[in-house]
């Protein structure tokens, strides 16, 4: 995080626009506020926005919801970062500057979709993408077309989290690996939330009757799948990574982590 930090400090020299990548679906969560101190213009780009309860959001005004890999949408987007960029660019055109070009900066948490962001932006996949935290490991400068120019980083990490509820919601939207913390927290932190806030699609998608308790709904879940160990008992590990595959890929339902 240090060397990034540092590496970005240097760049923002030049820099004219940050497109700050979050998920979202805990849009707050994954917005990193240490890129405040540039004084730079920020276009909050909100990826996997097909995977979040759009309707419970309300979004600022730097703020695009957005899906990375959807192709059609490209257009749209540079349309957006020019729109950003107009007061700039006219202001440049006077000074006598007639075909101005602009450095962008990508910044945002591990995995939350930088570079497909850039893959979409170019209009190929010539920047590696993961579905995995920490893919990108070295800058990268991307030619978008003849005046927008890209820097990529590394995603840049919280230094320090204290709060396990932010743990668990950064697991369940791929930010953290899951293998760091204890899985069966996180799935039945993510059980009790959807209890909370969508419950009718929980009960739906899994076609249970009545509430039930963490580990209930584990047991019925391992059973209506028929995950068994070779003694007949309930495979509660494939259980619980098979439940967590439904969460973090969006099966269930549309959801807003942030939603009270």
């Amino acid at each position: 995080m240090k060397k990034t930090i540092e590496q970005l400090s240097i760049a923002m020299k030049k820099i004219d626009l940050i497109l700050h990548v979050v998920d979202a679906r805990s849009i707050n969560l994954c917005s990193d506020n240490w890129i405040l101190k540039f004084n730079k213009p920020i276009l909050k780009i909100c990826n996997k926005a097909d995977l979040c309860d759009q309707k419970t959001i309300k979004l600022k005004e730097n703020e695009v919801f957005f899906n990375c890999k959807n192709h059609n949408g490209r257009k749209k987007l540079i349309d957006t970062i020019n729109k950003f960029l107009n007061k700039k660019r006219n202001l440049l055109i006077k000074q006598g500057l007639k075909n101005p070009f602009f450095y962008l900066v990508v910044v945002g948490l591990p995995n939350v979709g930088k570079s497909s962001l850039i893959n979409l932006l170019k209009g190929t996949k010539s920047i590696i993408t993961k579905d995995q935290p920490a893919t990108t490991l070295k800058t990268n400068i991307v030619k978008i077309n003849n005046y927008l120019f890209l820097l990529d980083t590394p995603g840049v990490l919280f230094s320090k989290i204290n709060d396990c509820q932010t743990l668990y919601k950064l697991a369940l939207i791929n930010v953290i690996k899951h293998e760091l913390l204890p899985l069966n927290e996180v799935t039945e932190f993510a059980y009790n939330f959807y209890l909370k806030n969508y419950y009718q699609q929980l009960k739906k998608f899994y076609c249970f009757n009545k509430t039930l308790s963490f580990a209930s709904f584990i047991t019925f879940l391992a059973k209506k799948r028929k995950y068994f160990l070779v003694n007949n008992k309930i495979d509660h590990n494939r259980t619980i990574k098979a439940f967590y595959g439904d969460l973090i890929n969006g099966k269930i339902c549309l959801v807003n982590y942030e939603k009270k």
